[in-house]
């Protein structure tokens, strides 16, 4: 959108130029969006101490490297601070990587997060959003099969926001139910 603070860039071939553009004096942190992918982590090791790095947690990014006993303490060491609006993935960082500065930072889902939102009577149908991604590890099988149980089912609307981390096996199996 012509963003003079956006830049867009391959990161196969663009590491490099990326890496320079953080390390530039004008730069005084470094937010990374998840840390989910190869280049991420190969730029949060070139950043190294030199910058401050900001992780903003978003659930994989934490538990995946955690669940398959492979967490990411070669990295984290870099981390500053972290980014999040989830208490337990709080916890869960420092259980397992020790105290950092802890920020709330987060995309919102009204009652995702914190209290529940208040039910208002309206005319729309009440929303139940199942999951934050379209990663198995959210359930979303076996929460649709106990949501179908239920007798007033029909009087809701489901949201399963999988617009990322999807593959089209997972999508094939969540279309049966």
């Amino acid at each position: 959108d012509n963003n003079p603070n956006v830049v867009t860039f391959d990161y196969q071939h663009d590491l490099g130029r990326i890496t320079k553009l953080c390390l530039a004096s004008d730069v005084d942190a470094v937010f990374f969006h998840g840390l989910f992918l190869d280049w991420q982590k190969k730029l949060v090791k070139h950043i190294g101490f030199k910058k401050h790095i900001n992780w903003v947690i978003w659930g994989g990014d934490l538990y995946n490297p955690i669940k398959f006993d492979k967490p990411m303490r070669y990295l984290t060491g870099f981390v500053d601070a972290i980014h999040t609006l989830a208490t337990g993935d709080i916890k869960l960082f420092k259980d397992v990587y020790g105290e950092k500065q802890t920020h709330a930072l987060g995309y919102l889902y009204p009652g995702l997060y914190g209290e529940k939102v208040p039910v208002i009577q309206k005319q729309e149908t009440p929303l139940i959003i199942v999951g934050n991604s379209g990663d198995e590890a959210n359930n979303h099988v076996e929460i649709l099969q106990l949501l179908s149980k239920k007798s007033d089912i029909k009087d809701y609307k489901i949201l399963l926001p999988v617009s990322y981390n999807f593959t089209s096996e997972y999508e094939a199996e969540l279309l049966v139910h």
